[in-house]
């Protein structure tokens, strides 16, 4: 989860989105904004980001910019599996530099 993730404001606009989700979902009409499958009334979702935040931050906090997303053990290629290999790769790029692997920029 990135430090906007956790912010006030975000939080603020899930628990405002989440409940007209809610209706989508347990319709069985809600369609998940990273893979375009239908969420089923009994998977675990989110509120996500149509464009994502690390690319748009600009519009991280429109609400037209999210809808419900995949959540879970269930569906790991929506929502945080995005979040989660951007981790690892700052996590990895740090590593090599501490170990000297990095290749240098101008390569």
């Amino acid at each position: 989860m990135t430090e906007f993730h956790r912010s006030p404001e975000w939080k603020r606009l899930t628990r405002k989105m989440r409940p007209i989700y809610q209706g989508q979902v347990d319709a069985g009409q809600a369609v998940c904004v990273d893979c375009g499958a239908f969420i089923q009334p009994w998977e675990t979702w989110a509120v996500g980001h149509i464009i994502p935040a690390h690319q748009r931050p600009d519009l991280a906090l429109a609400e037209w910019n999210t809808g419900p997303t995949h959540h879970g053990k269930s569906s790991p290629n929506c929502n945080q599996k995005a979040g989660g290999r951007m981790g690892a790769q700052k996590t990895n790029s740090k590593r090599a530099r501490a170990e000297g692997k990095e290749y240098p920029k101008w390569y």
